[in-house]
């Protein structure tokens, strides 16, 4: 069964190096970089959400792929699951990583200011200043390069596809289609995660028929990097889910 994964925004499939190197040999792992991000090559043009899911499912077709996992974290979860509510017949299991949903009045005005900033200061500039909210304060005394490589990823990115990308991930609600979602799904969070935290977590799974949710305990936004093994044991448990229906 093939294993997709979707990078989130300011990011590209770099993002889940760790996690492509646990997985087990049996199942294929894709990782493919969003549109305008890295070297995909489709302009970045004026896309919606459902645009980067029209994307996914021309991917899913070029590499002629049977029903799939679908992995998402951050914005990449909002593609995620606005595909398996497109096209639920080629989505075996959802895994939705640090996807925000419900957000306050309070908190997408967070959001918003940040763009603003990244608008006055340039988008680098204001990311080293939010290395704190991705990885726990021991991982990033332990692992300097992994915040070097991560800064390295945004250095890369057109800063404009980047802010564009960011007003995106901050107008969708992902709430809105909950109801549409059929596979088995998982909704994972850190404990601390920065705008996405567990109690969100767990009030969005309880609009998914087939739903669990995976607190990570102290973990923040960065779970990827930091806990690849619990993003591997999920998709496992996916795997099995399907295999028993």
């Amino acid at each position: 069964m093939p294993v997709v994964f979707v990078h989130g925004n300011l990011s590209t499939h770099e993002t889940w190096r760790h996690v492509l190197a646990a997985m087990p040999s049996d199942l294929r792992a894709v990782a493919y970089d969003l549109r305008g991000h890295s070297a995909s090559a489709k302009p970045f043009g004026n896309p919606s959400v459902p645009d980067f899911a029209a994307d996914l499912d021309e991917l899913r077709g070029q590499l002629d792929l049977p029903p799939m996992i679908l992995v998402g974290q951050s914005f990449g979860a909002f593609v995620a699951a606005a595909y398996a509510a497109e096209f639920p017949e080629h989505v075996r299991g959802l895994l939705l990583i640090a996807a925000p949903a419900g957000r306050s009045v309070v908190e997408l005005e967070q959001a918003r200011n940040l763009v603003v900033r990244f608008r006055a200061e340039g988008v680098m500039a204001v990311m080293k200043t939010l290395v704190s909210a991705w990885y726990t304060d021991e991982f990033r005394e332990r692992h300097p390069d992994a915040v070097d490589r991560r800064l390295d990823q945004i250095g890369r990115l057109d800063e404009d596809i980047s802010i564009r990308t960011y007003e995106l991930y901050n107008d969708f609600e992902l709430g809105a289609i909950a109801g549409r979602l059929r596979c088995p799904t998982t909704v994972m969070t850190g404990e601390f995660a920065r705008g996405c935290g567990a109690q969100a977590a767990v009030a969005f799974a309880q609009n998914i028929a087939r739903s669990n949710v995976v607190i990570v305990p102290k973990l923040k936004n960065g779970i990827p990097t930091e806990a690849p093994g619990k993003i591997v044991s999920s998709i496992k448990h996916l795997v099995g889910d399907h295999s028993r229906t």
